[in-house]
């Protein structure tokens, strides 16, 4: 379990520490993580069929006891030529069956292999109970609904923090990489201000951060998050919206995600030329008044 008190890890290292313990894997899980990414975070678009590929890596159908329902089933998952998922309520109750039943006998052979002991959890049920007398006054028609206090006021917006002073870095592609990780933060901080300015949309707040804790030379499990609060100019109207700008890496080779809450994400893989980066910035300050 090792894997799993490092921060930077991503949740692939939750499926590869349970692998590790050698007590049988399931393929459909795999398959079943990627499509809750794709479907979560990029409304079902898979453009880059990164679905079709799990499937190569992992075959479904191949676990050594599958649930009952599921035996000989087709693989209820398909992709359209432009990109998007194909998934219905047979791919839910597929999944969802997959799941339960993955949980459920890894339970019982981490129970069975380690002695854990074995004990049903408590069920907490949650309710509610009104006073003698007051039950009548909640139910005369016309009463109105409790009210929630007015937001306070967005506090002044700081500044982006300055990028981090990495260490000399270990290799020329780690360089590289922070070379063009700088390069686009300064510039797309800039950019998110002036069009901010220029929509007459206010930034309320920086959400600007660094995931985990700096490691000596290298800038590896690291992503630098370019975020902001957004909100109408007009004091009456509670629309708003949150932008991410996210630089990250693979293996060195620096790409930046873009998403917001009126929006889905999208990756961009060249930092070198960032107009589409910006396109995509544009659409998503713009959905603020939408």
């Amino acid at each position: 379990m090792a894997l799993l008190k490092v921060q930077q890890q991503p949740d692939v290292a939750v499926r590869d520490a349970l692998k590790a313990l050698g007590i049988g894997w399931c393929n459909e899980i795999e398959i079943i993580s990627v499509l809750r990414n794709k479907i979560v975070h990029q409304a079902g678009f898979d453009p880059e069929g990164e679905v079709e590929a799990t499937a190569k890596d992992f075959p479904p159908g191949e676990y050594f006891l599958p649930p009952q329902t599921f035996i000989d089933s087709k693989f209820p998952v398909a992709c359209s030529p432009d990109g998007w998922l194909i998934v219905d309520a047979v791919t839910a109750h597929w999944a969802t069956r997959f799941v339960l039943h993955f949980i459920h006998l890894t339970d019982q052979h981490i129970c069975h292999r380690f002695g854990v002991p074995r004990a049903r959890a408590p069920m907490h049920s949650t309710g509610f109970t009104m006073r003698e007398g007051f039950s009548g006054k909640m139910l005369i028609p016309g009463t109105p609904l409790p009210v929630p206090p007015p937001l306070p006021p967005p506090s002044p917006a700081s500044e982006y923090p300055e990028f981090p002073a990495f260490e000399p870095m270990a290799t020329p592609e780690e360089i590289e990489c922070a070379r063009l990780w700088r390069g686009a933060y300064e510039e797309l901080q800039s950019f998110i201000r002036e069009t901010c300015e220029t929509a007459g949309i206010e930034i309320s707040g920086y959400d600007a951060n660094l995931a985990g804790s700096p490691a000596s030379h290298t800038i590896a499990c690291h992503d630098m998050h370019i975020g902001a609060f957004l909100a109408s100019p007009d004091p009456l109207s509670k629309k708003s919206n949150r932008l991410g700008v996210r630089l990250r890496q693979n293996n060195f080779k620096p790409f930046v995600t873009v998403w917001s809450e009126k929006t889905i994400m999208r990756d961009f893989q060249d930092l070198s030329d960032l107009t589409k980066v910006k396109d995509e910035i544009v659409s998503a300050i713009h959905a603020t008044l939408q």
